[in-house]
């Protein structure tokens, strides 16, 4: 994230308050309610945090910028006319909705860019619990489509 922000051009000011942020937080375990010894969480914030939507949408970024660049270099394309050159992608909260067309060479170029989006920031895709929704799109055609990402039909 710290490196995310000093690309998108936050002040070394703002980092260090977020790199602050980042290695003060002390956690607990509640079990049958009585809080276990502290540790120190040594990145990222809390659950609950109230700076972590804001964050979410630092690395939804990240995201939008590499899959713009993938459609960019001709490995996605837009699944419709649009006058953005932004692939469309829709976030809400912690929800990502992507169109695409129904193409697996498509599919497995996202599924490597999701996969190395998990490895950089840490935010993992549970593909078994993502469904795919198809439009105007045979059964046949859907389920192999779904096999590639491993994830569910819609």
């Amino acid at each position: 994230m710290l490196s995310m922000m000093a690309q998108l051009g936050f002040p070394d000011l703002w980092l260090n308050w977020m790199r602050v942020i980042f290695s003060s937080g002390f956690s607990s375990i509640l079990l049958n309610g009585v809080p276990g010894k502290q540790f120190h969480c040594k990145r990222g914030v809390r659950q609950g945090d109230p700076l972590s939507p804001l964050l979410f949408v630092l690395a939804a970024e990240l995201l939008q910028y590499v899959i713009n660049d993938a459609c960019q270099q001709g490995h996605l394309q837009l699944p419709l006319p649009q006058p953005s050159t932004d692939f469309p992608i829709i976030q809400y909260a912690d929800e990502t909705l992507m169109l695409m067309q129904a193409e697996e060479a498509q599919l497995y170029h996202l599924k490597g860019i999701i996969d190395d989006f998990a490895l950089s920031t840490g935010l993992k895709v549970n593909f078994s619990k993502s469904p795919m929704i198809p439009i105007n799109v045979s059964d046949a055609r859907i389920e192999q489509l779904a096999a590639t990402l491993g994830c569910q039909v819609g």
